[in-house]
């Protein structure tokens, strides 16, 4: 058995006969610190903002603050992105394998490393879309979000040249209306 940290051990039986070289080489395979996640949406070109990693790092209540600015914010994407970066604090130096802010427009994918993730998609016409995933190493995963149009309404008065009590009758496809 060849051992090695950070590393699946390989294992193996071979034969030694006394006076005989015998050399054996191993492929060690890495063991996986990350996953690929791949961002879709139905429009396309949503813009996606993502937030997350292994927050043990990061200072008490981070999370929860970042969280809560989210849920409330009607920013603009670039605008939340550089909002979540001085909650943050120039002072605090992100992991490495921390990611804090706008990454990029549906359809994209990106490496992560294992931890929890927030994300926000946002797309001019559509509502923005909210949620998080965590990340284990090996397991690939697909974020897929339908965006729903912003209903818009118009408000229609008739109006005619009858100016008498009894009003003129509308309808609508055949619908009187009150």
């Amino acid at each position: 058995t060849i051992t090695k940290d950070g590393y699946n051990p390989c294992e193996g039986s071979t034969t030694v006969t006394a006076g005989d070289v015998r050399e054996i080489y191993e492929t060690l395979d890495p063991i996986p610190d990350s996953a690929m996640v791949t961002f879709k949406s139905d429009p396309n070109k949503a813009r996606v903002l993502v937030y997350g990693g292994n927050f043990s790092a990061m200072p008490s209540g981070l999370k929860d603050e970042i969280a809560a600015y989210l849920d409330l914010t009607t920013d603009s994407i670039d605008e939340a992105s550089a909002h979540i970066q001085s909650i943050v604090g120039a002072e605090t130096v992100a992991p490495a394998k921390f990611v804090l802010g706008f990454v990029g427009t549906t359809p994209f994918e990106m490496e992560l490393h294992e931890g929890e993730y927030y994300y926000r998609y946002v797309l001019d016409g559509y509502d923005k879309t909210s949620g998080k995933f965590n990340v284990t190493p090996g397991n690939d995963k697909t974020i897929l979000e339908t965006m729903e149009p912003i209903q818009e309404y118009v408000q229609v008065y008739f109006e005619t040249n009858i100016d008498d009590e009894e009003g003129a009758s509308v309808s609508v496809d055949g619908e009187v209306q009150e």
